[in-house]
C-alpha cells in the first residue's frame, strides 16, 4: 500500500545557488565526521534534533530566497520523500530506511512531495559540490516549512541532497514516459492487437503493435490479476495505421510491478481488444 499523500502544495523552481551554511552555526555531535568543504565556506554535520540547526536553515534561506510562485501543481503528488523518518538521517520513500540514495520514479508532468518528519534539512536538487546544485529548487524542510512540492516536466534524473547532512540524505527522480508510441509503415489493416505481447514472459520491456482503421483515441491498459489497474501506457489520439508500443513495467506510481500474470486491454474506435502476458523478476 502507499503512503497517504498530503494536500497540494505549492511548487517552483528556485534558481539559486549551492546553498553554504556557516560551519559554525551547526552544533557537533560526538561522532559527526568532519566539517567538508563546500563553496566558499564549510559545512557540518549537526546534532540531529538541534534547534540551534533549524534557526540556521531559516537564517539561511532569508537572505537567499526560496519563495515559491503562486502557482500550484495541476495534481498532487504521485510519491514522497519523508526527510528524517524516525530519528534517522535519510530521505525515504521505499520504505526501507537501510536505502543509500532513495528513488522515485514518475512520468513527465507528474508531481513529487518532500515531507519533514523530524530534525532540520533541505532538499536541494544535484549532488553536493557540483557547481549547478540548486539551481532547480533549493527549499528548508524543518518544523516550520514541513512540504516542498516540484512539478518535473521533462525526462531525466535528477539527483538531490540534504546540505548539512550531503553525505548521508541523498535522492533522486528518475523522470521517464511508460511507453513510446510509433507509427509502423503500410496501409490499415487489422484491428487491435497486430501482435505481442512480446516477450513472454518478460522482464525488462513488453512490446506491441496495434492497428487502427480510423483515426480517434487509443488506450491500452495495463490490468493485473485482480482487476487493478496497473499502469496506461498508451492514452492518445492516433491516425488510421499500425503502431509499434511497449510498456517499460513501471506502475502509475512510479514503482516496478511486482511479478506475476498480467492483462493489456486495448480499447479503440470500433473495437476492444486483450493480450495475456507474464511479468518477472
Amino acid at each position: 500500500m502507499r503512503r497517504s499523500r498530503s494536500h497540494v502544495v505549492w511548487m517552483g523552481s528556485f534558481l539559486v545557488g549551492v546553498p553554504t551554511l556557516i560551519a559554525s552555526g551547526f552544533p557537533r555531535s560526538a561522532d559527526a565526521p568532519p566539517a567538508r568543504s563546500q563553496g566558499a565556506v564549510s559545512i557540518a554535520p549537526d546534532d540531529h534534533a538541534s534547534m540551534d540547526m533549524e534557526k540556521d536553515v531559516h537564517e539561511w534561506y532569508q537572505t537567499h530566497s526560496q519563495t515559491p510562485s503562486t502557482s500550484s501543481p495541476a495534481a498532487g503528488p504521485v510519491d514522497t520523500f519523508f526527510a528524517g523518518p524516525s530519528g534517522q538521517l535519510r530521505f525515504d520513500a521505499d520504505g526501507n530506511l537501510t536505502t543509500a540514495f532513495d528513488t522515485v520514479r514518475v512520468q513527465p508532468g507528474e508531481t513529487v512531495l518532500w515531507k519533514w518528519v523530524s530534525g532540520s534539512h533541505t532538499t536541494t536538487n544535484g549532488l553536493p559540490g557540483q557547481p549547478t546544485a540548486g539551481n532547480l529548487w533549493d527549499h528548508a524542510l524543518t518544523s516550520s516549512s514541513q512540504e516542498f512540492a516540484f512539478v518535473f516536466p521533462d525526462s531525466g534524473t535528477f539527483s538531490f541532497f540534504c546540505t548539512p547532512h550531503s553525505s548521508s540524505m541523498r535522492g533522486a527522480v528518475v523522470v521517464r514516459a511508460l511507453v513510446g508510441v510509433s507509427p509502423l509503415p503500410g496501409a490499415p489493416g487489422r484491428l487491435g492487437f497486430v501482435a505481442g505481447p512480446s516477450p513472454n514472459p518478460a522482464r525488462e520491456r513488453v512490446t506491441f503493435r496495434i492497428g487502427l482503421r480510423q483515426a480517434g483515441r487509443a488506450r491500452v491498459e495495463v490490468i493485473d490479476a485482480r482487476g487493478r489497474l496497473v499502469a496506461q501506457p498508451v492514452d492518445q489520439v492516433l491516425e488510421a495505421g499500425t503502431y509499434g508500443a511497449f510498456w517499460d513495467g513501471n506502475t502509475r506510481s512510479g514503482m516496478r510491478a511486482a511479478p506475476g500474470v498480467y492483462y493489456l486491454r486495448l480499447t479503440l474506435p470500433g473495437g476492444e481488444d486483450r493480450r495475456t502476458f507474464v511479468w518477472e523478476r
